[in-house]
């Protein structure tokens, strides 16, 4: 049963998170978020479950807390704390990263012209033309 909830609850977030990139790449105003776009559906559901798990976890082996399903008021935010957020907070840092990554791949100088070389070369055998 793991085993099929796993693609199943990742394959949600890859399908939007390619259906966000088309539609920012369609518009050309989007087009400079459209990284962000594909990368942040997919870190929030990462990031969502992973929280959620480890409150779990926490919950069943460190604080030895009996956990009831969610339902009612203590259940939407029990949800909201501890799988919104993490989920928010892991886009965030998500896109973050990659917009620090994006801009320095792109103010990377760029390879020099052949005229810069082809000038470079003849000031350094001592050729004018």
């Amino acid at each position: 049963m793991f085993l099929l909830a796993v693609p199943l609850y990742a394959g949600v977030f890859v399908v939007m998170s390619l259906l966000c990139f088309a539609a920012f790449m369609a518009v050309p105003r989007l087009r400079r978020h459209a990284v962000a776009a594909l990368v942040a559906p997919v870190a929030f559901g990462g990031c969502a479950a992973v929280g959620f798990v480890s409150w779990i976890l926490v919950c069943a082996f460190l604080l030895n807390i009996e956990l009831r399903p969610i339902a009612g008021v203590r259940g939407f935010l029990e949800g909201l704390a501890f799988f919104v957020a993490p989920g928010v907070l892991g886009s965030a840092v998500a896109v973050w990263g990659m917009n620090k990554v994006i801009g320095v791949w792109t103010s990377l100088p760029l390879a020099p012209s052949w005229k810069e070389r082809t000038s470079a070369a003849e000031a350094a055998i001592g050729e004018t033309t």
